[in-house]
């Protein structure tokens, strides 16, 4: 991230920047930024380096593995973390063991113009948008979940429309053994496929006495259909989605998370 000689403060908050080539956060010419709550780790060259910018208030950020160095002329404040940030291998979000959990500043406490309340995902961090009040380091907002006992993908096909891509995905899922059921008419409900993230809120499944199933219909531009049956069968179609087929050629991290239950693989797109 480069950032550059501009005439109002850049606030940059809550990112996730990993694995580039380049340095995660670089202060430019003249700029002045307010650099909270990243995680910046494993980047080619150094993780937070300043040519001639104005770091205000920086602090609670995660910085790790970063190439030669993780600071270039860049003040180490005493929140921050220079630890290993436990990331998930396929999805790169934060595991149970991550020290970026809790380790954020809750923004709302602040005097700044602009901060999030929901994490990349859209999983609330402060108690105004319903979670805990506690930020997370980096883009990912952690939650504990219950993993599905068997989580399996059927079918997964990718095509080319003309307002985009649709995604087909069926599959079928059985609780874990700690899980206390699942309520998909009053829980949040997510689908991710690969950069697609897409969350349907509390509310949004009805049950069809007719076809003996959930159903949720939306718009196009994400998640158009949803079908649940009750012994845990899925079809999911989306639509409009920004996808290349090029984008399906290797297998895409796939997740369904019911409430705090949750299943995931790595599934390869029938591209024809």
């Amino acid at each position: 991230m480069n950032l550059n000689h501009c005439c109002y403060p850049k606030y940059v908050f809550n990112n996730t920047i990993i694995y580039n080539d380049g340095p995660g956060i670089r202060a430019g010419y003249f700029p002045v930024i307010y650099p909270k709550n990243n995680l910046v780790a494993f980047n080619g060259d150094y993780g937070l380096k300043r040519d001639g910018g104005y770091i205000i208030q920086p602090g609670n950020n995660l910085v790790y593995g970063n190439l030669p160095d993780n600071y270039d002329d860049w003040a180490v404040a005493a929140s921050d973390i220079q630890l290993d940030p436990e990331l998930d291998a396929m999805s790169y979000t934060l595991t149970s063991n991550s020290p970026a959990i809790d380790a954020g500043l809750d923004l709302t406490t602040t005097t700044y113009p602009k901060y999030p309340i929901t994490d990349y995902f859209g999983t609330p961090r402060t108690l105004l948008a319903g979670g805990d009040g506690f930020y997370d380091i980096g883009a990912h907002e952690y939650v504990p979940y219950i993993a599905f006992q068997e989580f399996n993908i059927s079918n997964a096909k990718v095509k080319e429309k003309k307002n985009g891509y649709v995604i087909s995905l069926q599959g079928d899922f059985i609780l874990g053994a700690d899980s206390n059921g699942i309520d998909i008419i009053n829980e949040d409900v997510t689908v991710t496929m690969g950069d697609f993230v897409e969350t349907i809120p509390a509310g949004g499944f009805q049950w069809d006495a007719v076809e003996q199933n959930y159903q949720y219909m939306g718009l196009s531009g994400g998640i158009i259909k949803f079908v649940l049956t009750q012994n845990g069968k899925f079809n999911c179609d989306a639509s409009g989605v920004n996808y290349g087929v090029a984008d399906f050629a290797a297998p895409v991290y796939v997740a369904l998370q019911i409430g705090d239950d949750m299943g995931e693989a790595n599934v390869l797109f029938d591209q024809k």
